[in-house]
Parts: structure tokens; sequence; C-alpha cells
């Protein structure tokens, strides 16, 4: 486990490293265990040939191989070679000359015959030897270059010391199995991020599908079939959460829908009930009451049907679109004694849509921004190339504070202004997030808000 610096939480390893570390753990322990085994095998039989001219017994013998001035053949006792007789109490030798097989003086004289039997043409061989209340035995024959020339050395009775084990394994290592092992044990470690990466594609395809998910399409589930076996239950927990994530939706949209629908009933017969009050004054307070009160069951309706509908997204151009919503607002900032602008370039910008929704989102932040400049203030919609609509006011700005809470719904900020329900910018940015989109705010550098809305461009 590693610790998220940014978080402060633990976090779990990389499947796919878990995975080529212990692939790379089960290689060595493998290899270990093999030589190991190898080695053990060895030990208990007890018989380390010391492979030609290799071996420590065979080394100190053709230390102590030697000629006179006469050039006759003599073995020397050896430091080494009286310290291993000694630990080998039943261990005999012979050296003969390759040449002309002449037996070396201070070999071993019950093997002496063996020098008889012709061996100066074996290069290496395994020999039964009579020996004394033992029957026969084995010697082993191994052709070594000493100082005194190419010899045969016969040995016979050795008890090897696991020094000898690790001599012979490490000879046979260097000269015939390494070159073979490293490259594979080499290929095995390069290969085996591809097989992780291999195995786990399943899960990428899974989060490639998971990612597809959004509000506008819950009904979407994984794919179980061609997910492996071990996945399939927890796909199959998923799309079950899934399936009761949406079934919720649904019902709350559904509930949403029907109440502003049923809303609208009673407000047409408050507005009627209104146009009957004998006194002025009071009836035009109760109808901006009425006013604001029908733009939010508006509001929640075009929401829900937002939310609720299944036919795909229209071709828009958002030019066009912020052109329509800026002149349906004109006449309402006239009345507030504010000025609106468009700033637009001649490029037309399609974004894929609902028009109805689009608009609603727009004109609900242009409207919040009318109300914050206030009289005498202005508002800017600057819609750009990269389908960013940009909504500046000339109002106090908004607060580091505010700026977290605006947009969640029956939010006013800080420092409420006018009758705001506190659902326009809420519903903006839900609108906004059913088309893969995205609002944000930030004070403008010569003073007041700019909200930024963002959306995904199609090709002219």
């Amino acid at each position: 486990m590693t610790l998220n610096k940014a978080t402060g939480s633990v976090a779990p390893h990389s499947i796919g490293r878990r995975l080529v570390r212990d692939l790379a753990i089960v290689y060595g322990l493998t290899l270990s265990l093999s030589v190991g085994a190898f080695m053990a095998m060895i030990w208990r039989g007890g018989n380390v040939e010391a492979d030609r001219d290799q071996g420590r017994i065979t080394n100190i013998i053709s230390a102590a191989v030697a000629r006179d001035q006469d050039f006759t053949l003599r073995l020397n006792q050896t430091a080494d070679l009286i310290e291993f007789c000694a630990d080998n109490p039943h261990f005999r030798y012979l050296v003969i000359d390759a040449k002309d097989g002449t037996a070396a003086i201070g070999s071993s004289p019950d093997l002496m015959p063996l020098a008889e039997r012709g061996l100066r043409e074996v290069e290496f061989a395994e020999l039964d030897v009579p020996q004394p209340h033992r029957g026969l035995t084995s010697a082993i024959l191994v052709t070594a270059d000493t100082p005194a020339g190419r010899m045969r050395v016969i040995t016979i009775g050795a008890h090897h010391q696991l020094y000898d084990v690790l001599h012979w394994i490490w000879a046979e290592l260097e000269n015939e199995l390494l070159p073979m092992i490293i490259p594979m044990v080499v290929f095995s470690l390069v290969l085996s991020p591809w097989i992780v990466r291999r195995g786990l594609r399943p899960l990428l395809q899974l989060e490639r599908e998971a990612e597809a998910i959004s509000p506008t399409n819950l009904e979407q589930r994984l794919n179980v079939a061609s997910a492996p076996n071990e996945l399939q239950a927890l796909i199959r927990a998923v799309n079950g959460a899934l399936e009761r994530v949406d079934g919720g939706f649904r019902n709350q949209r559904r509930f949403i829908a029907n109440a502003a629908h049923e809303l609208r009933t009673p407000i047409a017969v408050l507005r009627a009930r209104l146009d009957q009050i004998a006194q002025p004054r009071l009836a035009a307070e109760l109808k901006q009451d009425l006013r604001r009160m029908t733009i939010l069951v508006d509001q929640l309706l075009s929401l829900a049907r937002l939310q609720t509908q299944q036919k795909p997204l229209e071709r828009l151009e958002l030019v066009a679109l912020a052109r329509n919503v800026v002149a349906e607002l004109a006449p309402l900032a006239l009345a507030r004694g504010s000025q609106i602008s468009l700033e637009a370039g001649d490029a037309p910008v399609f974004v894929a849509g609902s028009e109805d929704g689009l608009a609603a989102a727009l004109r609900n932040v242009v409207d919040n921004a009318l109300r914050h400049a206030g009289s005498g203030g202005s508002v800017e919609v600057a819609v750009n190339p990269s389908g960013c609509i940009d909504v500046r006011d000339t109002g106090p700005g908004v607060s580091d504070a505010d700026r977290a809470r605006i947009f969640e719904p029956f939010e006013r900020g800080l420092a409420p202004v006018g009758t705001g329900s506190g659902l326009g910018l809420a519903i903006a940015r839900e609108v906004l997030a059913l088309h893969d989109g995205k609002i944000e705010v930030e004070n403008g550098t010569g003073g007041g808000a700019v909200f930024h809305i963002t959306l995904p461009v199609l090709a002219a």
C-alpha cells in the first residue's frame, strides 16, 4: 500500500505492477528451487563428477604433478593433497601420462594395475575397480592439463564436501547452463509486462464502457458476456446498482415533472383571480410573485422533460440561440435600467443539444447577471468559436465563499440580490451536464462576474 499525498489516504498498488512483481518472484523462486533440488540430488548421490579438466579434486592432483630432472613423472605431496587425503581416508589416485601411458611415481599402489589397461587413449570414463572387502567400486577417469603435460587422472573413494558440489555446479552453470538460462530469464521478464497488459485488457474495455455511462444514458449497462469469469459477479453487482440508481432517478424525474405539471393549473386559476382584485398595487405585487412562481415551475418542467427525453439531441447553432435569448431578455433589461449586448463572430458554431434546454440554461445565467448588474449596469454575452459562451456583468462579483455554493439549489449567495428562487444556476448546471458541458464562474479583471459556459463543438 502507498500513501496518497494529495488526499492523505492509503492507495493500493497497481494490479499490473503487482502481477509483474509476483511473476518475477515466481521466476526467481523456481530457478532457486531448481538449482537447490539439483544440488540435493547430486549431494545425495555422492558422485560429483569432476568434468574433464574441471573440479577441485582434479585441480589438486594436477597441481601435484611434476617431472624430475631426468623427466621422471612424479606426484609431489603438496599441502592441498595431504589435507584432502586426510579428510578422505579411502581416497586413491593414479596419474598416467597421456602420451606414453607411464604411471606417475607417488600414485596409489593398489591402482597401478590400471596403468596396464591401455587407458592413455581414453579421455573420460567410469571404471569398475575391485577393492578389498568392498567389491567393485567406480573410479572416475578425466583428462587434465598439468605443469608436466597432459595426463589421465583416475580417482576413487573421495568423499565430496559441499564445496565440491558448489564448485562443480558453478562450473556447469558457467559453461553450459548460464548462457541458456540468462536469455530465457531476461526474455521472460521482458515479456511479463506484455502478458499482464494483455490479461488486463478486459478491465480496460470495462473502463471504456463505464466512462460512457452518463446522466443522459443511465440505462446503459456493462457487458457481462465478454468479461472474464472472475469479473462477471462484480459486473452483475455493478449493473444491479446502476439499475437501482436509474430507477431512483426515473422516479425522481417523474415526480418533479408531475408536480410541475400539476402546479400549472392552480397558477392559472390564481392569475385569473388576481385580475378581479380591486386594489391595483396589491394585484401588481401578487402578479410579480406569481410570475416568479410560473418561471420556477416552467424551469422544473423543462428540466424534467430534458432529463427524461429519449430522442437524440439536435444540431444547434450556438450564435443564433444566444441571439434569441438576448433578444428575449432585452425588454427585461430595459425595464431594470440595464444594458445587454451580444458579441459573436460571423462563423457559425454548432453543438448537439436540446434547444429548449440550452435556451433555458443560458436564459437563467443571463437573468442572474442582469439582477446582479442592477440599475445602470450592463451584461455582455460573448460566443466564442471554441463552443464557450461568456456572460459578463458589472455587478459586485462573486466572493470565494459564494463561488462554491451558487450552483447548488436554493442558494442565492452570501449577498442575495433581488427576489430570485435560487434554482436558476442549479438548473443551468444540470442542463449543461446533460449536454456533456459545464459552467464555471470567476471575477472579471475590471470587476463583476464572468460565467463560462462550455459545450462540445460539432464540425461545421
